[in-house]
């Protein structure tokens, strides 16, 4: 992730890669180019800093935002969207999403939601 920050900030696209789908264009929210290009670099030096030292929350903190509970739990957002409003369209309840998932989800990311599952239910949640 470090690394692709970088090469984003150094080299960004142009509106022919953008055209072509291998990036989607920043929507403009004010701060010019080089503005972003720092945001990217100072980023990219957080996530290294990050990784070099092993500074990581501890696991019985609660996640805050919604990118922290993604990152914390990425297996279990994605199980989690099994339970949409749409549910009852594809399955005929809970536990039939429950059975497609694990047999429809590689072994090894269906471990992980279980593990996943199992550190979060003793977060200290409201």
């Amino acid at each position: 992730m470090e690394q692709q920050l970088r090469a984003y900030a150094n080299n960004p696209p142009g509106r022919l890669r953008q055209r072509q789908g291998e990036f989607y264009p920043f929507t403009d929210i004010g701060p010019s180019d080089s503005e972003i290009q720092a945001w990217l670099v100072q980023l990219a030096d957080h996530i290294k800093q990050s990784i070099e030292s092993g500074e990581v929350p501890r696991p019985s903190e609660l996640p805050e935002t919604r990118w922290e509970w993604h990152a914390r739990f990425p297996e279990l957002g994605q199980f989690g969207g099994r339970f949409s409003q749409d549910m009852p369209d594809e399955f005929t309840d809970h536990e039939a999403a429950v059975r497609d998932h694990a047999d429809s989800t590689d072994r090894t990311l269906v471990a992980r939601v279980v593990g996943e599952i199992r550190d979060a239910v003793p977060l200290p949640m409201s």
